[in-house]
């Protein structure tokens, strides 16, 4: 009874000291990334420009200026004229007004492709690493397969294939980005996962009776955490440019909804008459795709246990 006794306060501490210990990592990552003024500068350039995508409604209402009613009279006005801040486009509707809107649409795209995408890559990625090379080594066999032939048809006419075959829109393109970008989460996963697989607390855990799925989602997936949201943050970078790609082959989001990879396309052919309509579409998608980059690379570096800053 007396060792019993004795034994479990030095349990408890050693429980409250291991929760001080993780508390510790998270508030020194949390302390680098307040001392990182470039990533807080990325983060409130991303943050304002989803506050005013979110906010279109709003502010078109107080200029009084829509981004669908067409003008005529009103077409290729310079910047600054009336209630068109930002001036207007060929068919005379206002340009900030569609800035805002194509925000919202190409926001939204990435958002939830790259969301999407993250989460099918490291299910998959998680099972095939932890089962790899072991007595069902198959079943990453077979994902690696799947992946090898998805990767080996060409991008363009895979993308072409799809948009035969399902009605363009929003969700469509969504889907099709997902299809298409969830193969590189699911090899970075696949890898840390085989890294972390046989080290101590893996062993220790499997020891204890955790079962495949308690290791995989308990045990290893947070010690890839930090891996994930930087891979995040750069995957809703590159779909950014992916959809803005899209849009000005035509596979994208068609007009009259705007996108700002479909605005870049229509202000090819009036560069002489405005050029102000490619300059701002091309401005914020550098802006949230420099912003997203930056972040990215801030939250590796608060989260990386060698960095000594």
């Amino acid at each position: 009874m007396a060792t019993s006794q004795i034994s479990s306060p030095n349990q408890i501490a050693s429980l409250t000291e291991e929760t001080h210990a993780t508390d510790s990592l998270t508030r020194l990552a949390l302390r680098r990334l307040r001392r990182d003024y470039l990533t807080l500068a990325a983060m409130g350039v991303l943050l304002l420009l989803i506050i005013l995508s979110m906010a279109a409604p709003l502010i078109t209402n107080a200029l009084q200026v829509s981004y669908t009613d067409t003008s005529p009279t009103d077409k290729f006005l310079p910047i600054g004229t009336g209630n068109h801040i930002l001036g207007t486009d060929n068919l005379g509707r206002d340009l900030l007004s569609r800035l805002l809107y194509g925000g919202q649409v190409s926001l939204r795209i990435a958002f939830f492709a790259s969301i999407l995408s993250t989460t099918i890559g490291v299910a998959i990625g998680l099972v095939a690493g932890y089962y790899q090379g072991g007595p069902f080594g198959f079943i990453d066999d077979i994902i690696m397969w799947f992946i090898t032939t998805l990767n080996s048809i060409p991008t363009l006419m895979l993308l072409i294939l799809i948009a035969s075959v399902l009605t363009p829109s929003v969700e469509t393109l969504i889907l099709v980005l997902t299809i298409l970008s969830w193969t590189g989460i699911m090899r970075l996963v696949r890898g840390e996962t085989l890294a972390n697989r046989d080290r101590e607390y893996i062993i220790s855990a499997k020891a204890l009776g955790a079962g495949p799925i308690r290791v995989m989602f308990m045990h290893i997936l947070p010690n890839v955490f930090s891996v994930l949201i930087t891979a995040l943050a750069i995957e809703i970078g590159t779909l950014i440019l992916v959809e803005s790609a899209l849009s000005f082959l035509g596979l994208g989001v068609r007009p009259p909804t705007p996108s700002w990879g479909n605005m870049l396309t229509g202000a090819q052919t009036y560069l002489r008459q405005g050029a102000h309509l490619a300059i701002f579409p091309g401005l914020m998608i550098v802006l949230t795709v420099l912003s997203l980059y930056l972040i990215g690379d801030g939250v590796r570096d608060a989260f990386d246990p060698r960095n000594t800053k």
